[in-house]
Protein backbone atom coordinates (compact mmCIF):
# COMPACT_ATOMS: atom_id res chain seq x y z
CA UNK A 1 0.00 0.00 0.00
CA UNK A 2 1.58 3.54 -0.74
CA UNK A 3 0.85 6.41 1.66
CA UNK A 4 -2.12 7.51 -0.30
CA UNK A 5 -3.91 3.76 0.19
CA UNK A 6 -3.38 2.51 -3.44
CA UNK A 7 -1.76 -0.49 -4.04
CA UNK A 8 1.06 -0.94 -6.27
CA UNK A 9 -1.39 -2.89 -8.65
CA UNK A 10 -3.25 0.05 -9.03
CA UNK A 11 -0.53 2.42 -10.46
CA UNK A 12 0.71 -0.77 -12.26
CA UNK A 13 -2.50 -0.58 -14.35
CA UNK A 14 -2.19 2.62 -14.87
CA UNK A 15 1.18 2.91 -16.45
CA UNK A 16 -0.19 0.60 -19.16
CA UNK A 17 -2.81 3.02 -20.22
CA UNK A 18 -0.12 6.00 -20.39
CA UNK A 19 -1.31 7.65 -16.69
CA UNK A 20 2.25 7.60 -15.72
CA UNK A 21 4.05 8.14 -19.66
CA UNK A 22 2.10 11.68 -20.15
CA UNK A 23 5.79 13.66 -19.94
CA UNK A 24 7.71 15.89 -21.54
CA UNK A 25 6.96 16.22 -25.64
CA UNK A 26 3.29 15.41 -26.71
CA UNK A 27 2.40 15.16 -30.44
CA UNK A 28 -0.98 13.58 -31.59
CA UNK A 29 -2.27 12.93 -35.04
CA UNK A 30 -5.26 11.70 -36.23
CA UNK A 31 -8.61 11.67 -38.51
CA UNK A 32 -12.31 10.79 -37.97
CA UNK A 33 -15.53 12.23 -38.96
CA UNK A 34 -17.52 15.35 -38.76
CA UNK A 35 -21.04 16.92 -39.53
CA UNK A 36 -20.82 20.99 -40.54
CA UNK A 37 -23.35 23.36 -40.74
CA UNK A 38 -22.89 27.16 -41.97
CA UNK A 39 -25.21 30.13 -41.64
CA UNK A 40 -25.33 32.84 -43.38
CA UNK A 41 -26.46 36.43 -41.74
CA UNK A 42 -26.22 39.64 -44.08
CA UNK A 43 -28.44 43.22 -43.36
CA UNK A 44 -30.21 41.37 -40.06
CA UNK A 45 -31.39 38.59 -41.58
CA UNK A 46 -30.07 35.05 -41.02
CA UNK A 47 -30.41 31.85 -43.54
CA UNK A 48 -29.20 28.60 -44.05
CA UNK A 49 -26.54 27.97 -46.42
CA UNK A 50 -25.85 25.20 -48.48
CA UNK A 51 -23.71 23.47 -45.78
CA UNK A 52 -26.50 22.27 -43.30
CA UNK A 53 -25.12 19.23 -41.79
CA UNK A 54 -22.64 17.68 -44.31
CA UNK A 55 -20.61 15.26 -43.32
CA UNK A 56 -17.10 15.58 -43.70
CA UNK A 57 -13.29 13.92 -42.86
CA UNK A 58 -11.87 15.73 -40.07
CA UNK A 59 -7.99 15.76 -39.11
CA UNK A 60 -6.56 16.62 -35.74
CA UNK A 61 -3.20 17.59 -35.51
CA UNK A 62 -1.42 18.80 -31.89
CA UNK A 63 2.08 19.46 -30.53
CA UNK A 64 3.38 20.77 -27.56
CA UNK A 65 3.87 19.65 -23.53
CA UNK A 66 2.52 17.70 -20.97
CA UNK A 67 2.78 19.68 -18.10
CA UNK A 68 2.42 17.45 -15.69
CA UNK A 69 0.87 14.21 -16.32
CA UNK A 70 -3.15 15.84 -16.18
CA UNK A 71 -2.34 19.00 -17.77
CA UNK A 72 -1.19 18.96 -21.55
CA UNK A 73 -0.91 22.29 -23.70
CA UNK A 74 -0.40 22.47 -27.49
CA UNK A 75 -0.46 24.16 -30.89
CA UNK A 76 -3.18 22.10 -32.67
CA UNK A 77 -4.94 22.23 -35.61
CA UNK A 78 -8.43 21.12 -36.25
CA UNK A 79 -9.57 20.42 -40.24
CA UNK A 80 -12.87 18.98 -41.90
CA UNK A 81 -13.20 18.70 -45.30
CA UNK A 82 -16.72 18.22 -47.19
CA UNK A 83 -18.35 18.56 -50.19
CA UNK A 84 -21.81 20.81 -50.97
CA UNK A 85 -23.84 20.85 -53.88
CA UNK A 86 -23.53 24.50 -55.69
CA UNK A 87 -26.72 26.16 -56.27
CA UNK A 88 -25.95 27.03 -59.59
CA UNK A 89 -24.81 23.96 -61.48
CA UNK A 90 -25.84 21.49 -59.03
CA UNK A 91 -22.09 20.22 -59.17
CA UNK A 92 -19.98 19.29 -56.06
CA UNK A 93 -18.11 21.89 -54.32
CA UNK A 94 -15.05 21.05 -52.04
CA UNK A 95 -14.13 22.65 -48.73
CA UNK A 96 -11.80 22.78 -45.94
CA UNK A 97 -12.74 24.23 -43.28
CA UNK A 98 -11.49 24.32 -39.30
CA UNK A 99 -9.63 25.76 -36.28
CA UNK A 100 -5.66 26.28 -35.27
CA UNK A 101 -4.46 27.73 -31.91
CA UNK A 102 -3.78 27.39 -28.60
CA UNK A 103 -4.74 24.30 -26.64
CA UNK A 104 -5.05 22.50 -23.32
CA UNK A 105 -6.27 18.43 -22.67
CA UNK A 106 -7.37 18.64 -18.77
CA UNK A 107 -6.96 14.42 -17.37
CA UNK A 108 -9.05 13.56 -14.45
CA UNK A 109 -7.06 12.66 -11.65
CA UNK A 110 -5.54 9.23 -12.02
CA UNK A 111 -7.44 8.47 -14.97
CA UNK A 112 -7.32 8.44 -18.91
CA UNK A 113 -10.21 10.88 -19.21
CA UNK A 114 -9.78 14.48 -20.68
CA UNK A 115 -10.97 17.35 -21.23
CA UNK A 116 -10.05 19.23 -24.40
CA UNK A 117 -10.28 23.03 -25.23
CA UNK A 118 -8.52 25.28 -28.01
CA UNK A 119 -8.81 29.52 -29.03
CA UNK A 120 -7.76 30.32 -32.20
CA UNK A 121 -8.35 31.07 -35.86
CA UNK A 122 -10.74 30.07 -37.74
CA UNK A 123 -10.42 29.34 -41.44
CA UNK A 124 -12.62 28.71 -44.51
CA UNK A 125 -11.25 28.18 -48.07
CA UNK A 126 -12.86 26.38 -51.30
CA UNK A 127 -9.78 24.81 -53.18
CA UNK A 128 -10.79 24.69 -56.23
CA UNK A 129 -11.67 28.10 -56.96
CA UNK A 130 -9.00 29.77 -54.29
CA UNK A 131 -11.59 31.32 -52.70
CA UNK A 132 -11.50 31.94 -48.81
CA UNK A 133 -13.09 33.89 -46.55
CA UNK A 134 -11.50 36.22 -43.89
CA UNK A 135 -10.90 34.42 -40.79
CA UNK A 136 -11.50 35.04 -37.11
CA UNK A 137 -11.50 34.05 -33.74
CA UNK A 138 -13.21 30.81 -33.02
CA UNK A 139 -12.96 27.75 -30.01
CA UNK A 140 -13.27 24.38 -29.42
CA UNK A 141 -14.18 22.11 -26.33
CA UNK A 142 -14.78 18.44 -26.09
CA UNK A 143 -13.83 15.28 -24.29
CA UNK A 144 -12.15 12.06 -24.77
CA UNK A 145 -10.10 9.08 -23.35
CA UNK A 146 -6.53 7.72 -23.90
CA UNK A 147 -7.70 4.15 -24.89
CA UNK A 148 -4.03 2.61 -24.69
CA UNK A 149 -0.54 3.95 -24.06
CA UNK A 150 -0.31 5.36 -27.51
CA UNK A 151 -3.68 5.57 -29.15
CA UNK A 152 -6.83 8.56 -27.81
CA UNK A 153 -10.21 8.98 -29.27
CA UNK A 154 -11.87 12.92 -29.09
CA UNK A 155 -15.57 14.17 -29.85
CA UNK A 156 -15.33 18.07 -30.09
CA UNK A 157 -17.80 20.85 -30.92
CA UNK A 158 -16.36 23.75 -32.77
CA UNK A 159 -17.98 27.58 -33.34
CA UNK A 160 -16.32 30.24 -34.89
CA UNK A 161 -17.51 33.27 -37.47
CA UNK A 162 -16.31 34.55 -40.85
CA UNK A 163 -16.63 36.89 -42.59
CA UNK A 164 -16.60 37.58 -46.64
CA UNK A 165 -14.11 39.59 -48.26
CA UNK A 166 -15.91 40.97 -50.66
CA UNK A 167 -19.47 42.17 -49.25
CA UNK A 168 -19.23 44.35 -45.83
CA UNK A 169 -21.00 42.88 -43.00
CA UNK A 170 -21.57 39.63 -44.47
CA UNK A 171 -21.12 36.74 -41.79
CA UNK A 172 -21.01 33.15 -41.92
CA UNK A 173 -21.46 31.19 -38.58
CA UNK A 174 -20.05 27.63 -38.48
CA UNK A 175 -20.51 24.74 -36.08
CA UNK A 176 -19.18 21.64 -36.24
CA UNK A 177 -19.25 17.92 -34.35
CA UNK A 178 -16.29 15.92 -34.83
CA UNK A 179 -14.97 12.20 -33.59
CA UNK A 180 -11.30 11.48 -34.12
CA UNK A 181 -9.20 8.82 -33.07
CA UNK A 182 -5.33 9.85 -33.08
CA UNK A 183 -2.06 8.18 -32.68
CA UNK A 184 0.27 10.08 -29.52
CA UNK A 185 3.42 10.25 -28.59
CA UNK A 186 5.30 11.57 -25.16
Amino acid sequence: MSAYGQSENYYSHNDQYGYHERKGLYLSAGAGISSTTMEVEFDGFTGDTAIDGNTGLQTAFKIGGSITPNVQLYYGRFASFGTFENAIDSSDEAYVTGLMGLGINLFAKDSNFFAEGLVGISDFTLPDKSESLDPSVGFSIGLGYQVAKYVEISGRAMFYSLEDPDIDGKEYSLSQIGLTISLCLY
